[in-house]
């Protein structure tokens, strides 16, 4: 599942700008039947039967942000998207290093995005893996490259451009610019 055609190259599909990469996802790129890797601790599958399985090769040392949005046009019906995941190597060496489960909003359709950040530094030229399973759907990955992952409570850039906050958090705006938990008084507009 790791490897062409299985495995999308996020640089040769993709829309390189600067620290982003921005891939166009089409339903026909999603396969079926690829077994990646146990699901525990990660939540619910939800959704369908197919993954989306991208290559990533960092182009500098860093941390890496990762978020996948389903399309406006997907049907309601489907448009699930019930996990998304980054991971270290492919087969059995396989190590999850950040994983975001199903989420429900309050009509009972499944939200969108799905937004990970890779909790340690990655290397440089060494491949990672975002995996995304559910429906077939039209969507949007967009990936980012950042030196610096902020603490809770550091001042951090609200652009996100130079650094990011962790996930489940948001840099909060003016006057504080820190990163606060998703959900407090100053990001609960801005929560994706």
């Amino acid at each position: 599942p790791c490897t062409a055609p299985s495995a999308l190259d996020a640089h040769a599909v993709g829309v390189v700008a600067g620290a982003q990469t921005i891939l166009a996802v089409t339903p026909a790129q999603w396969t079926r039947g690829v077994a990646l890797p146990p699901s525990a601790g990660c939540g619910p599958d939800g959704g369908g039967d197919r993954q989306l399985v991208v290559r990533y090769v960092p182009r500098s040392d860093g941390f890496l942000t990762a978020r996948l949005t389903v399309d406006d046009d997907a049907p309601r019906d489907v448009g699930v998207v019930g996990r998304l995941q980054l991971l270290e190597g492919c087969g059995a060496a396989t190590q999850r290093l950040a994983c975001a489960g199903r989420i429900e909003n309050e009509g009972g359709l499944f939200a969108s995005p799905r937004t990970i950040t890779s909790p340690s530094r990655l290397t440089a030229g060494r491949a990672v893996y975002l995996v995304a399973t559910g429906d077939a759907v039209a969507a949007t990955l967009q990936v980012t490259e950042v030196s610096v992952l902020r603490p809770l409570g550091e001042v951090c850039d609200p652009s996100q451009h130079g650094d990011r906050c962790p996930a489940g958090s948001t840099c909060a705006p003016s006057p504080t610019r820190e990163c606060r938990p998703d959900g407090g008084e100053e990001t609960r507009c801005r929560r994706a």
